[in-house]
């Protein structure tokens, strides 16, 4: 039974949101058995400043046969105006579509409640910790987002009497780690500001580097609130408040609800709630504190639900993430035994082994990435020292507890710092891995080679599987919407289960048949597209395994394999350049005897070779009397005139002034006399139809090699010319050649 392919359209690669986005939808895809290809654009925009817009080439592939569904993240791909989405919608025609954070009636459609999360926000906010002069970096204007909650901005806060002024509200001009400006314009125009809510947790990350430049306190001085709680989020510091909105939702939710809609064809708009998420950005000392006032009160009521609800929320900000349930369920289990133990001197070496298998179930490298470590060791030691308070009274007992306890928080931390430093390492390495890349790659001598370290370089950051596919020549190309379709691609090389393969032959497949005839979902079930590219130049597409822990690392890919083919052609221009005769773009000496030897290997059995040797009469007379412009064009009609008496089977040249040189293959007895022939008629032609002021006109000789293998072509070619002379001097004793003057 054939397998239901998904596409998903998101923004860049090197991007949280977007990375989010991608692994809600593997999970999803996984649990519903179906391929996934994730198409990594950029940003579609009425107007660019750079290349970037090379990256939405990949949405021509999702129009590709084969896709049964698209998700598009809208809501980031598109900055600008609803006619560019409308225009994307539109490019896709009858293939069903989910829109992400960007509702359209005719489109399904998953986005979250903006307003539920951030009013519960702003009233704690204003009503319990009393701000009273609140400011929003508010996103672009004209942003679907960005308009709701500047809107549930303006209507808590008139309804505290608290929007005194518009400058409260500042338009974003970047909605990135790198909106500094923006922030810097806030605090001028809101000098006695208190709490600052940003668009997204992007946006608030770059406000914490503001702050911290103005000496300003976060989480005393001024609130800072992000949007989307992202896994980052609360391991910043101070720990960043956030609307919880994971993207992992989106694209999980999209995928499952999706595939519904398939069954049904009934569209959908699913709206997804929000939370807010209080840390310490809000109020660094005031959350903290109420946090272990409520686990003492757990602990004196023994009640493990609740407080496993206090601990999970502390660490993890959202209670019920679907990808980090394994996590959730492990620490869980660490926290509940902590605090359940038969703390007596004969059960120590049985609760340290109970312990201890917890704690090495929570050290899995996997968990890291989505762990606070600085909350979980501050939980576990307060957790330990306040249940021994609770359960010991002897003096002894607790020492020999304490060390317990102790020993264990030791062990958690050494094993903590062991993983943060392996994810370094690996950090480290495959950067080292880019560099080396970027060095190797740039290492070749010829197509083959380059294509070679391009597929090793993707093995060595663990692809398995992949497809190179390029165009004959660049494209100058600005839209996604400007590739028909039928546009052919070459594969240059694949790697398949970790094999590397460097293609000799043709593999050609168009744009529009490429998830029909490309063999790469045959060994993987979710692929990444990106496109490859150097500045204007558009080169083709890399297709390969999703790899989620090295997507930053697939752009400096894409970039380096873009550079390596721009260094390729330009050598192979380059290349051609010096065998092409600039005036009659044929060969140029050295461009014909390259050519020799594989011209001659490809001879069949029953051919001969022959080599003529022509030369322009009257060159001189005409660059005297018409000038050397004229000389040039007589020139490129001669050019002309062996080119097509010679179209196929031969080599073509001109090895300098008025000579030109024949290579020709024939197996007829007859072939001087049907050369002759041809060359006259098509003199006669020439000459009527690019009439001059003289007739441009060829004496020549025709050699047949009788011995290719063992022949010495350089003595072949002046036999060659002894006979175009030979002929030269035969036309003018007859008086053939007429000299205008």
């Amino acid at each position: 039974m054939r397998k239901i392919t998904i596409g998903l359209l998101v923004d860049e690669v090197d991007n949280n949101f977007t990375n989010e986005i991608c692994r809600g939808a593997i999970r999803a895809a996984k649990e519903l058995d179906v391929n996934l290809v994730i198409f990594f654009g950029g940003y579609l925009r009425n107007h660019y400043r750079d290349y970037s817009y090379q990256k939405n080439m990949v949405f021509s592939l999702a129009k590709a046969q084969d896709i049964d569904l698209l998700i598009i993240s809208m809501g980031s791909i598109v900055k600008d105006t609803v006619d560019l989405k409308e225009k994307l919608l539109q490019f896709f025609g009858d293939v069903p579509i989910v829109t992400l954070n960007t509702v359209f009636d005719k489109y399904s459609s998953v986005i979250f409640d903006n307003a539920l999360g951030l009013e519960e926000a702003l009233e704690f906010l204003i009503c319990d910790l009393k701000k009273t002069n609140l400011t929003i970096l508010g996103g672009r204007k004209g942003g679907h987002d960005g308009h709701i909650r500047r809107e549930i901005f303006r209507k808590v806060l008139n309804k505290y009497y608290l929007l005194k002024s518009e400058n409260q509200i500042i338009y974003s001009h970047s909605l990135d780690r790198d909106a500094y400006d923006d922030v810097e314009e806030l605090l001028q125009k809101n000098p006695n500001t208190d709490a600052i809510i940003c668009f997204n947790d992007e946006v608030a990350i770059a406000a914490y580097h503001v702050l911290k430049k103005h000496n300003i306190k976060i989480g005393k001085d001024i609130a800072v609130l992000g949007f989307d709680d992202i896994h980052e989020a609360s391991r910043l510091n101070p720990s960043l408040s956030s609307i919880s909105a994971p993207p992992y939702f989106l694209g999980y939710q999209a995928i499952i609800k999706g595939r519904e809609m398939l069954e049904d064809k009934m569209i959908f708009h699913d709206v997804l709630p929000t939370r807010f998420m209080k840390r310490e950005s809000l109020s660094k000392e005031g959350l903290s504190n109420r946090f272990f006032k409520n686990i003492d009160q757990c602990l004196v009521n023994h009640d493990l639900v609740k407080l496993w609800s206090y601990v999970e929320e502390y660490i993890f900000g959202v209670t019920s993430l679907p990808l980090t349930e394994e996590l959730h369920q492990v620490l869980k289990t660490l926290i509940l035994d902590m605090v359940s133990l038969d703390l007596k001197a004969e059960k120590l070496q049985d609760n340290y082994q109970l312990i201890e298998h917890d704690i090495q179930n929570l050290m899995q490298i996997q968990h890291i990435e989505y762990l606070d470590t600085t909350r979980t060791l501050n939980v576990l030691e307060v957790l330990s020292k306040k249940y021994i308070g609770y359960c010991l009274d002897s003096y002894d007992k607790q020492a020999l507890y304490e060390d317990f306890y102790e020993n264990i928080l030791k062990n958690v931390a050494i094993k903590l710092d062991s993983l943060i430093l392996l994810l370094n390492r690996h950090n480290y390495e495959s950067n080292h891995t880019i560099n080396l890349m970027s060095r190797t790659m740039m290492v070749f001598n010829n197509q083959r080679q380059c294509y070679s370290n391009i597929l090793e370089a993707l093995k060595n950051l663990n692809v398995k599987n992949a497809s190179l596919f390029l165009f004959d020549s660049p494209l100058k190309i600005k839209s996604y919407d400007a590739l028909t379709g039928y546009e052919p691609l070459n594969m240059v090389g694949y790697i398949r289960n970790g094999e590397s393969t460097v293609v000799d032959g043709n593999i050609r497949i168009k744009i529009n048949e490429l998830f029909l005839k490309d063999t790469i979902r045959d060994y993987a079930n979710y692929i990444a597209v990106t496109s490859i590219y150097t500045n204007e130049y558009f080169y083709g597409f890399l297709l390969c395994d999703v790899f989620l822990e090295s997507y930053s690392l697939l752009e400096y890919l894409d970039i380096h394999i873009g550079v390596s083919i721009y260094t390729l052609n330009l050598i192979d221009t380059l290349d051609t350049q010096s065998k092409i005769d600039q005036l009659t773009s044929l060969y140029n000496r050295r461009g014909i005897f390259e050519k020799i030897t594989e011209f001659v290997q490809s001879k069949k059995d029953d051919e001969s070779v022959y080599i003529l040797f022509a030369d322009l009469d009257q060159l001189k007379v005409i660059n005297d009397i018409y000038g050397h412009d004229e000389g040039d064009i007589a020139i490129k009609k001669i050019g002309i005139l062996l080119k097509e008496t010679f179209e196929e089977n031969a080599i073509v040249g001109r090895i300098g002034g008025d000579e030109f040189l024949v290579l020709f293959k024939s197996s007829l007895d007859n072939i001087t006399d049907i050369v002759s022939t041809q060359l006259k008629s098509k003199e006669d032609e020439l000459n009527h139809q690019f009439k001059r002021k003289i007739d441009a006109c060829i004496s020549y000789g025709i050699k047949k090699i009788e011995n290719v293998s063992e022949c010495d072509f350089d003595e072949e070619i002046n036999a060659a010319d002894k006979l175009m002379y030979t002929q030269k001097r035969n036309k003018k004793n007859k008086e053939d050649i007429i000299i205008i003057s």
